[in-house]
């Protein structure tokens, strides 16, 4: 998941980017929503397949595993949608407070690590991550929006995504006990994805085509 939301990143970079230069600021607030959207589908996604997941990649011997995935891969999505804000202060060549806020929270979530891991075991690490992207998420976005780019994401409606990709993260572990409902919720969210996917196209062949053209003249 990790590799597949780095690729998005790449070609999201480049669109972001250019957009900026253009300051074309209306397209970024629609299009950075719709980016975490994707993103937030995808993890979705991944949450409610996480007992087949662990299944096909490790088999029933890893299913204790399974208890892990929801909060490992929200963490993920967070860190991901915090991707966003490290990009807008790169274009603005403001990176000196990101880095110095990054390294003071990777620093204490090193620490809380080495703390809770012989109390509570490797149950710790999704709840620790969590709480480190997200509070990387909440510094990136104030520093971006010190530097005048508060317009360029739509925070509300991200943190609407994310309010919904944790009410799913919660009902997980009760939906891993009901295979039925579990699948039946997942059939309606790969048909909401789909429709939000064909409905978004003309942002996503624009993106697509942008980080091609950006491989092309590399």
């Amino acid at each position: 998941l990790t590799v597949l939301f780095q690729s998005l990143s790449g070609a999201v970079t480049t669109w972001l980017m250019d957009n900026l230069e253009q300051s074309n600021y209306q397209r970024l607030h629609m299009g950075t929503l719709i980016y975490v959207g994707i993103l937030a589908i995808v993890s979705v996604g991944v949450i409610l397949l996480a007992p087949e997941i662990v299944w096909i990649l490790g088999g029933v011997q890893y299913k204790q595993a399974v208890a892990l995935i929801p909060g490992m891969t929200f963490a993920i999505l967070l860190q991901s949608i915090g991707s966003i804000f490290t990009i807008i202060l790169t274009y603005d060549k403001n990176v000196t407070r990101t880095a110095f806020a990054t390294g003071i929270i990777a620093g204490l979530s090193i620490i809380a690590k080495f703390s809770t891991l012989p109390i509570f075991g490797i149950q710790s690490l999704p709840f620790i991550n969590i709480v480190t992207y997200s509070a990387l998420l909440i510094v990136n976005y104030l520093l971006v929006k010190k530097a005048g780019y508060g317009k360029v994401v739509d925070i509300k409606g991200i943190l609407m995504i994310i309010v919904v990709a944790m009410l799913f993260l919660l009902a997980s572990f009760t939906l891993y006990e009901h295979l039925y409902l579990r699948f039946l919720v997942l059939i309606i969210f790969v048909l909401f994805g789909l429709v939000f996917v064909y409905r978004k196209r003309v942002w996503l062949l624009a993106m697509i085509k942008k980080k091609n053209s950006s491989n092309n003249i590399e």
